[in-house]
């Protein structure tokens, strides 16, 4: 509090001092004490053809130039940086320029003269204040230019269904800041950016609109869209989901009496909790959405969890030394002697100095076949699983729209 008094008065100071400096100078002053006598700062401008009364509205052209934008460590909020241009007509401040040796354009402090003040509604700091102070530019005409910059901060909508893919919402919804005086329309008309600002903090712009004279109190809202830069994560967390899929599905196509095809399946389970690891410590919190990757993860480790299982089962089977029932024989006969033998893709003969080799041939034809399926099921699996639960980025220009 100490420090903006002070401020206030340094600037009180220098426009009494500095500015009147000079005979030319002195013109300037004049004007300027001119218009602060003319001008009340807490009055509202009644121009001509202009009813003042409880109907009456001031119109300010808006303009909306966005620098920058920085997102906080949680990714909770977001704060935008930018300059706020603030147009109207004030009468009050005409002047002919022949008056004061053909001075048309004199600047003046907005706290001297009458200056809408916008409000974020939703604001998400409770330590900023609404109100400015700046130097507004008049001309001889009444015309009256004020260009404040302005930080915002929000409470951004978030979505992680298609994580890392996801998109925020942020919604600054602007009134006027002080409401019982004259009603003032902000005639927001477009949203500027500066070069480089679409992107900031890992993301980008994808869209602004704004949306003006709504009938809930508030005047205009500013809609700014974005998408997360995901390259990094894409690398890690996306591109491991092909490999994983890749490594359990081959893991069916090796021997079920060789330890590589147990090896594999382990690698990849490991590799599995590795890459949820990674997730868990890249994925944001606080938000009641389920990222469609983590249901990829659950659903292969469930898959490799059950080939692992039917890996130990298949050597259970080959180590038997009873005759394999007659259905089970009329089955394998049935597949390996069919069109369905083309789907057969995995088989594997017995050793000949296995002393129960001809007990063994059916054992082994049946896991054969079983094998195989499990492989085909493997594959339709996955296909499935990458079509629903892999996320994809979607290539979207940018939009903008009024309201």
């Amino acid at each position: 509090m100490k420090l903006f008094a002070l401020a206030f008065l340094l600037s009180l100071l220098n426009s009494c001092c500095c500015e009147t400096c000079g005979p030319k100078n002195d013109n300037i002053a004049n004007l300027q004490k001119r218009l602060r006598l003319c001008s009340e700062s807490t009055f509202p401008p009644v121009n001509k053809n202009e009813t003042a009364g409880i109907d009456h509205v001031v119109v300010v052209r808006m303009s909306y130039l966005l620098q920058s934008f920085r997102v906080d460590f949680d990714e909770e909020t977001i704060t935008f940086h930018s300059w706020n241009y603030f147009n109207w007509q004030d009468d009050r401040l005409q002047w002919k320029p022949e008056d004061f040796k053909g001075v048309k354009k004199t600047i003046l402090r907005s706290y001297l003269i009458w200056s809408p003040g916008l409000k974020l509604l939703n604001n998400a700091d409770a330590g900023d204040f609404d109100f400015f102070y700046t130097k507004c530019h008049v001309n001889n005409t009444g015309h009256v230019r004020c260009a404040v910059r302005a930080e915002h901060t929000v409470i951004c909508k978030s979505s992680l269904k298609n994580w890392p893919y996801d998109t925020k919402i942020c919604d600054l919804e602007f009134d006027q800041w002080r409401p019982g005086e004259v009603k003032v329309h902000f005639a927001l008309s477009h949203i500027m950016y500066v070069v480089d600002s679409f992107q900031g903090d890992g993301w980008e712009i994808l869209s602004g609109a704004v949306f003006k004279n709504l009938t809930t109190g508030i005047q205009s809202t500013v809609i700014i869209r974005l998408r997360r830069l995901s390259e990094g994560l894409e690398c890690i967390i996306v591109m491991p989901c092909f490999v994983l899929a890749i490594m359990t599905t081959t893991a069916l196509l090796l021997d079920y009496k060789e330890d590589t095809r147990f090896g594999m399946l382990f690698l990849s389970l490991m590799s599995h909790f590795a890459v949820s690891n990674e997730i868990d410590e890249n994925l944001p919190k606080h938000t009641p959405d389920t990222p469609l990757v983590l249901l990829f993860m659950s659903s292969s480790i469930v898959l490799t969890i059950i080939f692992f299982g039917l890996s130990f089962g298949f050597r259970c089977l080959a180590k038997k030394k009873e005759l394999a029932p007659t259905w089970l024989c009329t089955f394998n006969d049935f597949a390996l002697t069919s069109n369905f033998k083309y789907l057969v893709v995995t088989k594997w003969d017995v050793e000949a100095r296995d002393p129960n080799h001809e007990k063994s041939i059916h054992w082994n034809n049946f896991i054969c076949i079983v094998n195989s399926v499990c492989f085909l099921i493997s594959v339709v699996t996955y296909i499935c699983l990458f079509a629903s639960y892999i996320p994809s980025k979607k290539t979207v220009p940018y939009d903008f729209d009024i309201y």
